[in-house]
């Protein structure tokens, strides 16, 4: 394994083939990990199942190991904090 040090950007533009598993519509935002660190977009509030975000961007210093970035798509409701979808 290489030894290096470097900024990795990931930035969260839209989401598409959400099912459909709210009454009305869904609120999803996006959840992005790596590193241990964990950044949440907005909530694409009444955006159903094709949410867009605008390019928000989250940066991560990664420090001479590989690291995986484990990203999540939920949805926000007034039921419960988030549903997985």
């Amino acid at each position: 394994m290489a030894n290096f040090r470097g900024k990795l950007t990931v930035s969260v533009l839209k989401a598409s083939g959400i099912p459909d598993v709210a009454l009305g519509k869904q609120d999803p935002f996006v959840k992005v990990e790596c590193d241990g660190k964990k950044f949440q977009t907005d909530v694409a509030q009444d955006m159903g199942t094709e949410p867009a975000w605008k390019g928000q961007t989250f940066k991560f210093d990664l420090e001479g190991k590989e690291e995986l970035v484990r990203y999540v798509c939920l949805a926000a409701s007034s039921c419960s904090l988030s549903n997985v979808v």
